[in-house]
């Protein structure tokens, strides 16, 4: 598995790896009707203008993961934290791995790396929002991670909650 910074060019595997971990993870989260309603198309041009964005900043990072034949099966990004409510230093953003290549320590190699980015810039603290219920949330407590914020976004017309979970000293995950 090759891990490596993503570019532009990589906005539609980003784009199928989004729409495809959501279909697996949130069903039964979220109503069927919008995970069924998903666009690869749209998330590849939504992909294309963040990844853009990205590449013009020192405080962001996007990484892909690569299986043998090149396609992208993973990716993660980080920023440094603009939230002025929650102000942890930086923001391990997103993580998604298509179900097949989860629990592979793939998730781990990519939140390391973002993390020795976070290091290399003098960030200390991080969060990640993960909606309640996701069963990735013993992915980051096994990293240490401490759910300690609580929050709630609407999506499609429905309230949900957000479980914060926080590293008060990124310097000691791994």
């Amino acid at each position: 598995m090759l891990i490596r910074e993503a570019t532009t060019a990589d906005a539609a595997g980003i784009g199928h790896v989004k729409v495809n971990s959501w279909r697996t993870t949130y069903r039964g989260l979220f109503p069927d009707e919008i995970l069924d309603h998903l666009s690869i198309e749209e998330e590849t041009t939504k992909w294309a203008r963040n990844l853009d964005s990205i590449s013009k900043t020192d405080t962001s990072l996007a990484l892909v993961a690569e299986n043998e034949y090149k396609e992208i099966v993973g990716f993660a990004v980080g920023r440094k934290n603009e939230d002025r409510i929650f102000r942890y230093d930086c923001n391990l953003g997103i993580i998604y791995i298509l179900k097949g290549y989860q629990r592979k320590k793939l998730g781990s190699r990519l939140t390391e790396q973002i993390v020795d980015f976070f290091v290399e810039k003098r960030f200390k603290s991080m969060i990640i929002w993960i909606l309640k219920g996701n069963p990735s949330s013993l992915f980051y407590e096994k990293l240490g991670g401490i759910p300690k914020e609580i929050q709630r976004v609407e999506r499609g017309g429905i309230i949900y909650e957000e479980i914060g979970y926080v590293w008060e000293d990124i310097s000691k995950i791994f």
